[in-house]
């Protein structure tokens, strides 16, 4: 077996965040760990074996067995280099964009000093997304392979007749004719050559930390092979970025970041793929293929696109199944199959069924950019015959929550004239996502919003976003979200908590857990089907996912259960823990026979949250504060801090609330 086969193997496992590869010819197995793309891919041998001496050396074999990966027996082969030199592929791409980022705008800067960082910020984000686009199309063999590095070369060597930038601008031309999307379009900024060059030294730098990293000690990424999840991951990550300008130069800064700020958080694929399963797949199983392509889709804070890049694969999914089953549509783009959808029934799915929204400007050119590189997904120069489809009127940038340009500008966003042709027939039939959470509002947007949803209490975006994600649905639509727990009990949720109950038919609710790595917050999914009738009880199916305490790329369902509807009615919660008919019986007689607290108190509060970086702030004050340890006991309270509430950190309104008499309960939590 050949090197090349082994660093192919590799390569591949490492694209996709797999620990090891297996190259076999059937008469040797080289087995290779693939925490490293290094160019010297025998340093990842752990270690190979000849079929003929399978018998004797059966440990080694033994290895590869279901059992020893479940018991990762096999990760003791990895050494404490191999793992401490390890950095996943969605690191290694993050740190190199970002390290891209820095040299085009520290170019820029020099080159343009009166230059804004908008202006800066918005110029390199249209590059970095075009070099993106022709690395994945010369990956998947839709152009010449090493296309841009061929450029690099012949910059480097003298054959170039101009400057490497205007020869870039003359392909993005070529692009434009050829490819047809927005990403290319004249009249961008990039277009600008008064405002707007690079570097030929920068430009190939750049070009190659696409291809090798910005070290230059790894085998060339292969856009190709990434996941449309992990490339949307990497991206999140990358919108939280700040550019801050100084006189001279750029740095790029992470702090607290602009997508946190914005309550925005990367959503795991086990998460998409559940509220994507049960509400497009369950909303269109059943229908014709040209009902299906009546079908709109929203996720209205979509972010780089991860829910509607899996919707969209839904959608084809199932039409390509119905057309193996021999379906016939009268749409003519489907009047044939020939094993496997085409380009212009990809194209038509896109444009016809998905849509979104997002705040962020970059947010929406990445998600547009990873829809079209999943529509490409499959082609070749011989099948890709059609031109793309331009997503403006699908993928559109707006204050998804707000409609009055008096307090979002030029964000405004009406949902009516924006999708005109959606609501002419009642709204979406399903709206999915993950909203932001808690995001940061000025005075006017909070007024406003709180206006506009009244009798909502908890002042989370979430909660404005599920009521909004109601809203613009159809009548018989579905509506799934991840969103914090709270909502399940909390009384300043029991708004939305109580619409949901009242008017709506819950189907699904999945206990989640600590689902991002970055929010030390637990959530749940709810899944609503509009369409049903409303009837005095029936079942909501309840699931479990596996550690609850522990945020994992990859979480599975290990409990699952029919919960009564009337149980959470009647008392104005969501039941999100799988409950056995025994379990449900005993709530029932609890329910019937006992005094509920909110019987004889006024409120229930949560207390006065502090931050550990505050808490430090406000010690050596006067009053009594409990920590975050369980210090409640049976009869009284134990090792109490003092600290300083009348500090300007404090918000006056829940210090007010807080010297108020009080009950106080211990909050008994589940242990891991």
């Amino acid at each position: 077996m050949s090197e090349d086969e082994g660093r192919q193997a590799v390569s591949y496992a490492y694209h996709r965040k797999i620990k090891f590869a297996v190259v076999t010819n059937f008469k040797y197995i080289r087995v290779y760990h693939a925490l490293s793309n290094i160019k010297n891919v025998d340093k990842n041998l752990l270690f190979w074996l000849e079929f003929k001496d399978l018998e004797k050396d059966f440990e080694k074999l033994w290895l590869l067995s279901k059992e020893s990966f479940e018991k990762q027996e096999i990760n003791k082969l990895l050494s404490k280099k191999d793992e401490k030199q390890f950095v996943p592929v969605d690191e290694s791409i993050l740190y190199d964009l970002l390290e891209i980022r820095r040299l085009l705008s520290n170019d820029l800067k020099k080159l343009r000093m009166y230059l804004t960082d908008e202006k800066i910020d918005e110029s390199i984000q249209i590059l970095i997304d075009r070099l993106i686009f022709i690395r994945s199309v010369e990956d998947r063999g839709l152009e010449n392979q090493n296309f841009l590095l061929g450029l690099v070369k012949d910059s480097r060597e003298g054959r170039l007749k101009k400057k490497l930038w205007y020869i870039l601008q003359d392909y993005f031309k070529e692009f434009d004719n050829n490819y047809n999307s927005k990403l290319f379009a004249s009249g961008s900024i990039l277009e600008d050559e008064k405002n707007v060059f690079f570097d030929d030294s920068t430009l190939e730098k750049t070009i190659r930390i696409l291809y090798f990293g910005e070290k230059e000690q790894q085998s060339r990424y292969m856009f190709d092979e990434i996941p449309g999840d992990l490339l949307g991951s990497i991206y999140e990550q990358y919108l939280g970025v700040v550019l801050r300008g100084t006189e001279k130069r750029v740095k790029l800064e992470s702090e607290s970041g602009k997508r946190k700020k914005m309550g925005i958080y990367y959503t795991p694929s086990y998460i998409v793929d559940y509220i994507v399963k049960n509400t497009v797949g369950e909303y269109i199983k059943d229908k014709t293929i040209d009902e299906i392509l009546d079908v709109n889709i929203v996720d209205p804070a979509c972010g780089s696109g991860s829910f509607l890049i899996r919707a969209f694969q839904e959608v084809c999914n199932i039409i390509e199944q119905k057309l193996k089953n021999g379906e016939k549509a009268k749409h003519p783009t489907f009047k044939n199959y020939e094993g496997r959808l085409n380009l212009a029934q990809k194209n038509t799915i896109l444009s016809r069924c998905i849509h979104g929204v997002d705040l962020d400007e970059k947010a929406v050119e990445l998600s547009q950019l990873n829809l079209l590189l999943r529509l490409l997904e499959g082609e070749t120069r011989a099948t890709r015959k059609l031109l793309l489809p331009n997503l403006k009127d699908n993928i559109k940038n707006g204050n998804s929550l707000i409609d009055d340009s008096g307090v979002a500008g030029e964000k405004a966003f009406n949902w009516n004239a924006q999708f005109p042709d959606v609501f002419r027939n009642g709204g979406f039939d399903i709206v999915i996502g993950n909203p932001p959470y808690n995001a940061s509002l000025n005075d006017e947007e909070d007024k406003l919003i709180k206006n506009k949803y009244a009798g909502l209490r908890s002042g989370d975006t979430a909660e404005y976003f599920f009521k909004l994600s109601l809203d613009i649905s159809l009548k018989a639509g579905f509506v799934g979200l991840i969103i914090p727990k709270s909502v399940a009990y909390y009384e300043r949720w029991a708004g939305i908590r109580q619409i949901l109950l009242k008017n709506n038919r819950i189907s699904n609710i999945a206990d989640v857990g600590l689902g991002f790595f970055d929010v030390n917050l637990e959530e749940i999914i709810i899944i609503i089907e509009k369409d049903h009738q409303k009837i005095s009880d029936y079942k909501i199916k309840v699931d479990r996912f596996s550690d609850i305490k522990r945020p994992k790329d990859v979480k599975t369902i290990v409990m699952s259960e029919p919960v009564n509807f009337s149980l959470m009615e009647k008392n104005n919660i969501l039941i999100f823990y799988p409950l056995s008919k025994i379990e449900q019986g005993i709530l029932n007689k609890i329910d019937q026979k006992s005094i509920k607290v909110s019987e004889v108190i006024k409120e229930a509060f949560r207390g006065l949250y502090i931050s550990d970086k505050d808490k430090e702030k406000l010690k050596k004050g006067q009053t009594k504060f409990i920590s975050k340890e369980p210090w409640i006991q049976r009869y009284g309270l134990k090792n109490l801090t003092n600290i300083n509430i009348d500090s300007k950190i404090m918000d006056e309104n829940k210090v007010k609330r807080v010297l108020q008499k009080k009950l106080i309960f211990k909050v008994l939590r589940e242990k891991d």
